[in-house]
């Protein structure tokens, strides 16, 4: 109410820097001949007219003030009470609050810790009402599932209900003055010489008046009969704003500070050894309480601006998050669409199988011709022509599958299409979810690599500067023996790392896994077969490693780009171009292989500043060298099997290690289930290696 109050005195103040008042009229020049008397006459009748046109044009304003002492101190009380009755375990029913149970407060410390320090002032209200500043959070509860939050993660229900119930006849309460009260209101003014230029003079007048029980009857009894209703709403009130405060901690947590991938090394040693939801959650905690304490701040000061930055703030720092949501959205608002069998069809010619498809591919926008009811009855509608043509080849292209008109729509196409949309809608949903965990933070500059995409991007403060196919780990699956389940033992990892320096002409060190699969019963068979195929041993200190000399067949291709990790995986070059032909490129040992790759490099050194025209000739000579970045940028590598464009096309990926599907459709315990063979697996381990082996320069495996 505090912030009501000043408001109403700014505002006075602004109509009278804008000219909006009537200023305090100056006597009427005398004229000559006239006498004191009637000059003063003219005078006194000049400033009753002014403030009549005053009181006139301010009615309103005033009306309005005097409605700002309808302002029971009930709403605190009662935010105290449900804090101190409420439960963060179970639903409590609460005294006067109808058939309606507060839910279990996920946050009731913090709760509790944050009101006391405001004398259980609330937080979101504004008189009656959520106020406009906190507009931007009340946008973001009402539509969760927006973020891929279920029902059963953020309630909101509650919320909601205490919001209907406590805006119910909480309209603001009009009053108009009648001519009589008018004429009191002037009479006041002249009588007690009030300077109406002068806001906080009118306020002290209003103010008067309202403390005066027989001035001004009507209104008072207005302002009386509004103070009951508010008094019956202040319950809802409190209901309202500790309720928000709860979800709008919730939603911080599920969107950013529960990410897991973001741990510090302070957030590790409170974790230890053996770490618990419970450790788990006092960090998410820890690292929400700063951004919800500049939240009440912004609230406190009625900033919406502000309040918006910090929602903002919550949302994963790439824009491909939101283009997903608007994916979500179009989704969400299409109708279902039907079953279409597959059938066989032949350019030019008729076929029932394309009309059907002519209309299914139109729900996603595929085709975007026609499909109306008379076209539908057209001979023309069930001919296979090339716009029907060109919405199959986008839409196999938008599911990372190949398109050979000579040969026909293959299973694959078929099986895609008849994926239901809820499903469809289901998959995006959970990418969202997935974004919450999101390896990426803020960053001017980085590569990121999202796997499924089987494509790599470079961004520069905010734009994509450059995007790269990619192959990346396969989906191969072996026993663990440890925890006797299948393992995905190739599988690309998610993670963060810093980009160190790329090397030309590289060396492979071959990992000892990859040694005693492919290798060792060659070298073992032929005496020969190292200088023959491009192949040494070599010591450094301690350590012998098998390792490719530099060379067109080398496994490393032509550059390699390394960034420190526990997981051995870097980016390189490589001899097996034909593998880019695939939509589908899952056929590494786990390490990133790039398209064009000299390309990449020299980007990278230009953006870091060392790249020279003559390196282009200086690495032909096939001898190894090494470029150690000046500027380390950030390299993020993640898993999201549906992507969207600035366009709103929405691309359905591949999910080589079944990350999602496992989620929408989990496996059974039995199907994990698997007995460890003999000498069938050999665990990755810290320096190890992917695709290559020790270096001794950086301690990592290249």
């Amino acid at each position: 109410m505090k912030r009501m109050w000043v408001l109403s005195i700014l505002a006075l103040s602004m109509m009278a820097c804008n000219g909006q008042t009537i200023s305090t009229p100056s006597a009427a020049s005398s004229q000559q001949g006239s006498n004191k008397a009637q000059t003063a006459t003219n005078a006194e009748q000049d400033k009753r007219a002014g403030v009549e046109t005053f009181v006139e044009k301010n009615a309103d304003n005033l009306a309005k003030f005097a409605m700002k002492f309808a302002s029971p101190p009930g709403v605190s009380n009662k935010i105290a009470y449900i804090l101190q009755e409420a439960s963060d375990q179970t639903p409590k029913k609460l005294k006067d609050y109808e058939d309606l149970a507060i839910p279990p407060l996920v946050h009731l410390s913090t709760l509790r810790t944050f009101y006391e320090a405001r004398n259980h002032a609330p937080i979101f209200l504004e008189g009656t009402n959520i106020a406009q500043a906190a507009a931007p959070l009340a946008e973001v509860l009402n539509h969760l599932e927006s973020h891929g939050i279920t029902s059963k993660m953020i309630d909101p229900s509650v919320w909601q209900t205490a919001r209907e119930t406590m805006t119910e006849d909480s309209q603001a309460q009009t009053f108009e003055f009648n001519r009589e009260e008018k004429a009191y209101l002037v009479d006041k003014i002249l009588e007690e010489n009030i300077d109406i230029a002068k806001p906080e003079a009118i306020r002290d007048m209003m103010t008067a008046i309202m403390r005066d029980k027989n001035a001004m009857p009507r209104l008072r009894s207005t302002v009386l009969e509004l103070n009951e209703t508010m008094k019956r709403k202040d319950k809802w009130l409190a209901m309202a704003d500790v309720l928000m405060a709860d979800l709008v901690m919730q939603f911080a947590r599920q969107i950013s500070f529960n990410n897991r991938t973001h741990l510090t090394e302070e957030d590790n040693q409170l974790l230890g050894k053996r770490p618990t939801e419970q450790k788990y959650a006092q960090i998410a905690i820890q690292r929400m309480t700063p951004w919800f304490e500049s939240l009440i701040a912004a609230m406190d000061e009625g900033s919406a601006q502000e309040v918006e930055t910090l929602t903002k703030r919550l949302m994963p720092p790439h824009p491909a998050y939101n283009l997903l949501r608007q994916g979500r959205e179009k989704y969400a608002q299409m109708p279902d669409w039907p079953e279409v069998k597959s059938g066989s069809m032949t350019p030019g010619k008729p076929s029932k199988t394309a009309a059907k498809l002519r209309l299914r591919l139109s729900i996603e926008g595929y085709y975007g011709g026609d499909v109306s009811e008379e076209a539908q009855a057209t001979p023309e509608f069930e001919i296979y022509d090339r716009p029907l043509s060109a919405a199959i080849r986008a839409y196999h292209e938008t599911h990372q599958m190949d398109f050979d008109e000579a040969k026909g729509l293959q299973k694959d196409f078929w099986t895609s299409l008849n994926i239901p949309r809820a499903m469809r809608l289901a998959q995006i949903e959970e990418n969202l979810r997935r974004w919450h965990q999101t390896q990426i933070v803020e960053s001017p500059y980085y590569i990121f690599i999202n796997v499924p995409d089987f494509h790599g991007e470079v961004w520069k403060d905010g734009t994509l500067r450059h995007r790269f196919p990619t192959v990346v780990g396969n989906a191969k699956r072996a026993c663990d023996p440890t925890t006797k389940q299948w393992k995905y033992i190739n599988a690309t990892p998610a993670m963060h790392a810093r980009m160190l320096y790329l090397e030309y002409n590289p060396y492979w060190h071959v990992p000892p896994r990859i040694e005693q699969a492919e290798y060792i019963k060659k070298i073992n068979a032929d005496p020969n077969w190292l200088k023959n195929n491009g192949f040494e041993y070599h010591t450094e200190g301690r350590h012998t490693i098998l390792r490719q000399l530099p060379s067109d067949s080398n496994a490393l291709g032509r550059v390699k780009f390394i960034f420190p990790n526990p997981h051995s995986v870097f980016l390189h070059d490589t001899p097996q171009k034909g593998l880019f032909r695939h939509p589908i490129r899952a056929f590494s040992y786990g390490c990133v292989r790039v398209w064009e790759p000299l390309k990449l490099a020299r980007l990278l050194l230009e953006l870091d500043g060392q790249w020279k025209d003559s390196i282009e000739t200086l690495i032909e000579d096939r001898e190894t060298r090494r470029y150690v970045f000046k500027n380390r940028f950030d390299v993020f590598i993640d898993y999201f099997t549906v992507r969207a464009t600035d366009d709103g096309t929405v691309y359905f990926l591949a999910d080589p290690y079944r990350y999602v599907r496992d989620v929408l459709e989990p496996p059974s315990a039995k199907s994990l289930e698997c007995t460890p063979q003999p000498k069938a697996w050999i665990a990755r381990t810290p320096g190890m290696g992917d695709e290559a082996g020790a270096d001794t320069t950086t301690g990592i495996r290249d």
